[in-house]
């Protein structure tokens, strides 16, 4: 599906951008996304850190702002579609793809609530 204009431009921002992931969680550890992610908040696990144990949501976070560990530059072809942005992880599934709709309403909750303290402007949700 082709994004709009004005989606896909905001996808493009520069380092300012900030993207929200409510999924699985994001392997912060993984080397295209370090030093990606802002802020974790799992809502599957009070005390969770957000850390994906399913990898969905790490896959599509890297589709979107991975920064390919072999390139020089924040371009090129191991590189997401905006390799600059930073990320606010939003875990609203568990360990197997699974989640509940009260999880997934609260990170919406959430992103809404704090949008003007971390400059939300888009949300990304695949869920199935």
């Amino acid at each position: 599906m082709a994004l709009p204009g004005e989606a896909m431009k905001v996808l493009r921002e520069g380092p300012e951008g900030r993207r929200r992931f409510i999924d699985s969680g994001i392997a912060v550890n993984h080397p295209a996304l370090a030093n990606r992610v802002v802020v974790s908040v799992d809502f599957t696990d009070r005390r969770g850190h957000g850390e994906d144990f399913y990898g969905h949501g790490t896959h599509i976070a890297g589709i979107i702002a991975a920064r390919g560990f072999n390139n020089r530059k924040v371009d090129g072809a191991a590189s997401g579609m905006a390799p600059a942005a930073h990320l606010i992880n939003l875990k609203a599934l568990g360990s197997d793809g699974s989640g509940e709709a009260a999880d997934v309403i609260e990170a919406v909750d959430w992103a809404i609530k704090y949008r003007k303290v971390f400059g939300i402007r888009v949300i990304n949700m695949s869920l199935g």
